[in-house]
């Protein structure tokens, strides 16, 4: 469809790739403006399975955007070597990266944004394994000028659905018929129909069934024959209406699965403690031991390298990691360095579906802030005791990492408010509240009126947490002649603990003055 050039960005200052595509309509005002519409459409997407679209114009007779630069092989060259190799993908491999192909579709489409040419080359890897889709949009911006100027088919003739082949509307479940294919090609090491030429293989589509999976590989689970069917249906009406409903079949299926294939590869782990705190720092040290030598890929904050960014690096190994061991003692429970790690773990789990959050409650029975319990997944606490829990914390670890995660809460926990929750009537809930709601903190399953926080709380909202910093500042900013600094980490919520304190003293009659310092 193209011609894609690396370059550097020099107000990025960082490699990208620039594509170029030619058409005989460069020149028509209606398709330009329709090619910049959209492709600002496509350039707003914000998902890490996305290449992320830095500009677009028109430049003579072509479209160009430029893109982010993804280092390493496609899907197709590694689907390639594999087959030259005699080999093919093994299927806990293969049902992860389509998960998160599956899960990068759905978002697009709920954005609006069809592919219409999804296949192994538009799947970049990256150098941790992480597929990444490219061409999104453009494709379908530039197939109806196509289609409408020569009446010609457009795509990829192995991956085409039927109504795609006709030239017909071109919508969600066009893509879900080629991800069933690609599903098909991942598991089996093989396409469904192949030909001579791009019209027979089109005319197969259309017209004949493919062989079943299982008569490829009697191996294969029943649910991921039924899951291919049903995406590569000839009639759209039979096929999963959405992407989101495929993702969620796949998400079943991945449940239903025995732990020990998918604990073939090992996964990687982000070890979340309060640092310089005993004995935190000394268990975090035992367990990146213990688990390195498991095999695992274990990430924690003593091997960041010299030279680098030290919250980019913490960033990045939490967008990548597959679970997240957090150390939860008396004193890292209320760090806010803790707390801003397992925030932004949770967010990038609602939108990449990882990293699971595994509660390590390290000699400490307490219960915990709602700023960090309220981002807990409903699993259950490893409890560390002393020195003499290590192995069975590593076990336990691991069994959890393998997919063997046990349900519950511990019985022990007293299921009372931890923290104070002021309503919109600005009544203080008590310690001791048994009306819901609210519920207590303790579990984020009994938290469904009070919405998980993304970073500060808005102080209208029905229900906000009063922290015991919010007391400190209300006692501090009505002092005469006081300075008051707040400094926590970004999304901790430091400006609505701020509009609180001045809400406050406006409320005591006393005159507040107050800097913004932002750094840049």
């Amino acid at each position: 469809m193209g011609e894609i050039y690396k370059a550097a960005h020099p107000k990025l200052e960082r490699d990208v790739a620039i594509k170029l595509i030619h058409t005989f309509k460069a020149s028509d005002p209606n398709i330009v403006e329709r090619f910049q519409r959209e492709a600002k459409v496509v350039a707003a997407l914000r998902h890490p399975g996305i290449i992320q679209v830095h500009d677009f114009d028109v430049e003579g007779d072509a479209f160009y955007m430029v893109m982010e630069f993804v280092p390493g092989e496609s899907l197709a060259q590694r689907l390639d070597r594999l087959d030259d190799q005699g080999q093919r993908m093994p299927l806990p491999e293969a049902l992860r990266m389509f998960r998160m192909i599956t899960e990068a579709v759905a978002y697009a489409h709920s954005q609006g944004v069809i592919h219409c040419d999804l296949k192994p080359g538009n799947v970049l890897l990256t150098r941790d394994d992480q597929p990444v889709l490219a061409d999104f949009g453009i494709s379908k911006i530039i197939s109806d000028e196509r289609l409408t100027a020569t009446n010609d088919i457009f795509g990829t003739p192995h991956y085409m659905s039927p109504e795609q082949s006709f030239g017909r509307e071109i919508n969600a479940q066009s893509d879900v018929y080629a991800l069933g294919v690609m599903l098909y090609e991942l598991t089996t090491g093989t396409l469904p129909f192949n030909g001579n030429s791009p019209m027979s293989i089109v005319f197969k589509h259309v017209n004949e069934q493919p062989p079943a999976l299982r008569s490829i590989d009697p191996d294969l689970p029943e649910a991921v024959e039924a899951i291919v069917t049903k995406a590569m249906a000839k009639d759209p009406v039979q096929r999963y209406p959405s992407a989101q409903e495929l993702l969620f079949d796949i998400d079943k299926l991945l449940l239903t699965m025995t732990a020990g294939p998918m604990a073939v590869k090992p996964a990687r782990l982000f070890i979340c403690y309060k640092r310089s705190s005993s004995p935190d720092q000394q268990l975090a040290t035992y367990l990146y031991e213990a688990l390195m030598h498991e095999g695992h890929h274990v990430f924690i904050d003593q091997s960041i390298r010299a030279g680098e960014t030290w919250l980019e690096e913490i960033d990045y190994q939490l967008r990548i990691c597959d679970f997240m061991i957090v150390l939860l003692s008396q004193t890292s429970a209320d760090s806010e360095m803790v707390k801003t790690e397992v925030s932004r773990a949770y967010e990038y789990r609602k939108r990449q579906g990882r990293p699971h959050i595994l509660p390590v409650r390290v000699a400490y029975e307490g219960l915990l802030p709602y700023s960090i319990a309220a981002f807990l997944e409903p699993l259950q606490y490893i409890i560390w005791g002393d020195d003499s829990d290590n192995s069975r914390v590593v076990q336990e670890i691991t069994e959890a990492v393998s997919g063997q995660l046990r349900q519950g809460i511990p019985a022990w926990v007293n299921p009372i408010n931890q923290t104070r929750i002021i309503s919109e009537d600005g009544r203080l809930v008590t310690d001791r509240e048994t009306s819901p709601p609210p519920l207590p903190a303790f579990d984020p399953r009994s938290l469904k009126e009070l919405a998980v926080p993304g970073g500060a709380v808005k102080l209208r909202d029905r229900f906000y947490v009063e922290r015991d910093v919010d007391a400190q500042l209300k006692n501090q900013v009505i002092k005469w002649g006081s300075t008051t600094t707040i400094r926590a980490p970004r999304q901790t919520g430091k400006t609505s603990l701020l509009m609180r304190g001045i809400k406050f003293a406006r409320e005591q009659n006393v005159n507040v003055v107050f800097l913004d310092f932002q750094s840049f």
